[in-house]
Parts: C-alpha cells; structure tokens; sequence
C-alpha cells in the first residue's frame, strides 16, 4: 500500500473512488514512487562520490557523518526541503477536491520531482568539486 494513501486516510482526507477520476488512486503514489526512485538513485550516487573522497582525506567514520551533515545543512537545502514539503501537501489538497485538477497535479508533480533532483545533484556535486580540488583537509565542507 502506498504510503501517500496511509498517510490521507490518518490526516482524515476525504478519499475519491477510482471510477470518479484516476488521478486519486494513481497519481500521489507515482509521485511518491518517483520521489523514491530519486531518493535511491541519489543516495547511491552520493555514496560513491563520498567514498572516494573520504579515501582521498583519509577520514574516519566521524569526519564522513561531520561532512556529511554539513552537505544538507545550508540555507538552498533548507529552502528547497521547505518548498517540497508545501508541494505535497499541495498534491493532497488537488486530490481531495473532486473532479481533481489533473493538469495542476501534472504542474506539481514535476516541480517536486526537479526539486529532488536537484538536492541530490547539488550534493554530489558540491562532493566532486571537493573531490576535484583535492584538498586533504580533513572533516572541513
């Protein structure tokens, strides 16, 4: 069961049969699918760029968790968070409405997406530049 379906049903949500429009069943649980598939691809990514990295520093487990940290501690990360985070509970709000506005869905679908997207790729690049630049500086972001 999708977790975007969980969560409607324990926030009180109306939910719409799928007779009435198929964006209520299928849409939010593509969109959290994508945001998974993201996640996932994003995470891997990272996980990559960080290990070669921390082979060039020489870090130990602290300095990796210390970098890491700091790599979503800043104000474009929070921003972004803060954006994605309205968008959903904008897609749950066009989907408790009937008939649901497919093509606003459409819209913020894909602005969630992109901003996903560009956490992990601004992440991973901030890593390569560091990667690039090879510093040796230990633990510092």
């Amino acid at each position: 069961m999708h977790r975007w379906f969980v969560l409607m049903v324990v926030a009180g949500l109306p939910l719409v049969s799928p007779a009435e429009n198929a964006c209520t069943v299928e849409r939010p649980g593509k969109v959290f699918d994508a945001l998974e598939a993201i996640d996932d691809s994003g995470e891997e990514r990272l996980r990559i760029v960080l290990s070669e990295l921390s082979a060039q520093e020489g870090w130990s487990k602290s300095d990796w968790e210390h970098y890491t940290l700091g790599l979503a501690d800043n104000a474009r990360a929070d921003s972004r968070e803060e954006r994605r985070n309205d968008l959903v509970t904008e897609i749950f709000g066009v989907v408790t409405r009937v008939p649901i506005d497919c093509e606003k869905l459409d819209m913020l679908e894909a602005e969630v997406l992109n901003i996903e997207r560009q956490q992990w790729d601004d992440a991973v690049r901030r890593v390569e530049e560091r990667l690039e630049r090879g510093t040796g500086v230990k633990g510092s972001t």
